[in-house]
């Protein structure tokens, strides 16, 4: 069983599939192997030179948080379809363009839930994103979801 960090670092250094069409692209396994070797920095700058392509990553980290997700729910609320529309549309400018990201569930993000998780919120679906969220989608990270915390963030390990 792989714990959060592994997943993380196996995943995405900054953050992330079967159901979603890849006629055209390539293999989600070769997006994966550039996920494992580089941080966000350098998956920014594979961008950048045109080596990968944004839906490149956005696909292998789908692929990764499908994978192994079921067995430690780091990634409870998912925005894969709008990311990816987010990795079409980008432009590869900045250090971290196209790069995928998770952030807390603390943060608000507009249009998914923010839970801080507490099932009781899950139903408080803000219309805008918190400022720092805006700063981090203009640097041109893309959002595939919100990762998991513990009840409130009270304590200082989550069980997921």
């Amino acid at each position: 069983m792989l714990s959060r960090r592994q997943f993380t670092k196996t995943a995405s250094a900054t953050a992330l599939a079967a159901a979603l069409p890849t006629v055209g692209r390539a293999a989600p396994s070769e997006g994966m192997e550039l996920l494992k070797k580089h941080d966000g920095i350098g998956l920014g700058a594979l961008v950048r030179s045109g080596e990968v392509k944004p839906w490149e990553l956005v696909e292998a980290t789908i692929q990764a948080i499908e994978a192994v997700d079921g067995q430690i729910n780091a990634i409870p609320v998912r925005d894969f379809e709008r990311a990816l529309d987010r990795a079409d549309s980008i432009r590869p400018q900045g250090p971290f363009a196209g790069v995928p990201f998770s952030v807390k569930d603390t943060a608000n993000v507009g249009g998914l839930p923010t839970a801080v998780g507490n099932k009781f919120f899950a139903n408080s679906i803000p219309k805008q994103s918190y400022g720092l969220v805006r700063l981090y989608e203009a640097a041109g990270l893309i959002v595939v979801g919100k990762s998991n915390l513990p009840d409130m963030s009270l304590i200082p390990t989550t069980e997921g």
